[in-house]
């Protein structure tokens, strides 16, 4: 038996799973060839660890001989080549990891391939976090801003509606009349501010709780008893609103005004709580 033979059935004899006649012509060409002493030696404790595994499993007598005839008889020149190469690159690799060179070699390049898969993925995962990172920033610096430009429109628009009041207010001829909360809005407070030739008025409100999107402040002018709508308005979150009345006649032809909650689209008489009132008198005109 030369030492190819021997190589290939090494592992089978320490598994103890060769015959009488292969154990006893591997254990005379052991004694006799130093290389594969030492090759039995490399692998008894890779094996004996395999076989410890393998106790419960115990296959047939037979099952060998039958593998190795069916082998033999039934396998195709391919299937046999690609055995033979299957263990000539075996073998290959075997030999060269016997070199302390190769083997460090091969060792230091699989630790350089890992620190580099390692190091790629905690680079992608910060990067990824950054930019997640960057864009919740992103998007609490743009809500913050659309705030800040709602609240300057507001602002804006406030200031240019009491710039109009105040000019309005100092125009010649203009007349007041003050307005009183009623018991549903005791801190409530109202102005209207009309035209010289009476036809036309600003009503400017303070301190009105808003309302929901289906309810509205409508204005009423009371003359003996009937009720004439001045408009409908709504207020903001501070409470102040604006109404423009026009179209109602002379509201000097009017006694009394009040402000009552409505529904959002107006009522063509009052059905909600009255939150307002004042009284027009002659002696408030010029």
């Amino acid at each position: 038996m030369n030492c190819l033979e021997v190589e290939e059935l090494v592992p089978a004899y320490l598994l103890g799973a060769l015959d009488e006649r292969e154990q006893a012509l591997v254990e005379a060409h052991i004694r006799e060839c130093p290389t594969c002493l030492a090759l039995f030696h490399e692998q008894s404790p890779s094996t004996a660890f395999l076989s410890t595994v393998g106790d419960s499993l115990q296959a047939p007598p037979a099952l060998k001989q039958r593998v190795l005839e069916m082998v033999g008889t039934s396998a195709s020149p391919n299937m046999r080549r690609g055995a033979a190469n299957g263990i000539f690159r075996f073998r290959f690799i075997r030999n060269s990891l016997r070199q302390p060179l190769a083997a460090t070699a091969m060792a230091l390049m699989t630790i350089s391939l890992l620190g580099l898969s390692v190091g790629s993925l905690l680079l992608w995962l910060d990067v990824r976090d950054l930019k997640n990172q960057d864009s919740r920033i992103s998007a609490t610096l743009q809500e913050q801003l659309d705030q800040m430009q709602d609240e300057n429109q507001r602002l804006s628009q406030l200031l240019f509606d009491q710039l109009d009041l105040a000019y309005v207010a100092s125009m010649p001829g203009v007349s007041t009349i003050m307005l009183e909360g009623a018991e549903a809005a005791p801190k409530s407070r109202g102005m209207l501010m009309i035209s010289p030739h009476a036809t036309g008025a600003i009503l400017e409100a303070l301190n009105l709780q808003p309302l929901p999107k289906d309810k509205a402040y409508q204005l009423w002018l009371i003359a003996d008893g009937i009720r004439a709508s001045g408009g409908i308005f709504t207020v903001n979150e501070t409470g102040y609103g604006q109404l423009m009345v026009q179209d109602i006649g002379h509201i000097t032809d009017f006694q009394t005004m009040g402000v009552s909650i409505e529904p959002a689209q107006g009522s063509p008489w009052p059905t909600g709580v009255k939150v307002m009132g004042g009284v027009i008198t002659t002696a408030a005109f010029p």
